[in-house]
């Protein structure tokens, strides 16, 4: 089962197609090993053959279709109408994130009308300590869990990156004071990312949101104002988590005052592991 575990892992990022040799190297077992397992996975439908290589295959769809009934599913019901605005409203890459192991698993990314190139993916990761999304996250986490979370994981990723815990401690508590965080090209250069995050009655932050830009001190200003509404919006209509949740939840009903405060927001925009730099061919968008 082990072994069968690792050479599914070993599709990522991309998801195939991988050739059998590279899967093995990537698993460091035998080919014969690999193919082996392929041929069992291949019964079941969780991989395919494709063009003399290996995909995952449609079971594997519908099983990580099953993943997301849950807190994290909730969040993305309530959160995605808000994430269109957002994307509608700014013309760029949104995101919806959590923190997951010191890194930030991206549950949805809507794309703009002037997406600019994100190294992003609907399940991919990034290192939370480079990023808006992971550094707010961090932000409201247990100072206790930051620090072994952050401990040896400060690998620059752009000459912008914050690598060192002082002035990424620094960059939390600044975060923690004005609600909003920002990756100032750090996770890949020319890009900005203003994030805001997502609570819950208790205070405590249950997801992230964000909104990719291009430098410059005027859309900086533009991009906090709308990240912010949109984070408050899908906080009021969250509530209080409950013990079971049910497929299709859309949430209790927004409320109007915070509805309004984001549709004015958005209207005229006032208010103050190895990481890639893109999962596949076609990630880096």
């Amino acid at each position: 089962m082990g072994k069968a575990l690792s050479l599914l892992r070993a599709f990522a990022p991309t998801g195939g197609p991988i050739g059998v040799v590279e899967l093995a190297r990537r698993c460091g077992m035998p080919k014969s090993t690999a193919h082996r397992l392929l041929a069992v996975l291949a019964e079941q439908g969780v991989v395919e053959r494709w063009d003399g290589r290996w995909r995952l295959g449609i079971t594997m769809f519908e099983l990580g279709s099953l993943a997301g009934v849950g807190p994290n599913s909730r969040v993305q019901q309530i959160a995605l109408p808000y994430l269109h605005e957002l994307a509608a409203a700014t013309g760029h890459t949104v995101h919806l994130g959590v923190l997951d192991q010191g890194e930030v698993l991206y549950l949805s990314k809507i794309f703009g009308h002037r997406r600019m190139p994100t190294p992003t993916r609907v399940g991919g990761r990034m290192p939370a300590y480079a990023t808006g999304l992971g550094k707010v996250l961090l932000a409201y986490a247990d100072p206790g869990e930051v620090g072994s979370i952050l401990a040896g994981r400060l690998r620059p990723l752009t000459p912008s990156t914050v690598a060192s815990e002082k002035a990424l401690q620094a960059a939390l508590a600044q975060a923690r004071d004005s609600r909003i965080a920002w990756d100032q090209q750090e996770c890949i250069p020319g890009l900005v990312c203003a994030a805001a995050p997502v609570t819950d009655r208790a205070g405590r932050a249950v997801a992230a949101i964000s909104v990719s830009g291009p430098p410059g001190m005027a859309w900086r200003t533009h991009l906090a104002s709308r990240v912010c509404a949109a984070a408050t919006a899908i906080s009021d209509r969250l509530g209080p988590a409950e013990p079971s949740v049910q497929t299709g939840s859309a949430g209790g009903p927004a409320s109007p005052s915070r509805t309004e405060r984001l549709r004015a927001s958005t209207a005229n925009g006032s208010a103050s592991r190895n990481y890639p730099i893109s999962d596949g061919p076609d990630q880096l968008v």
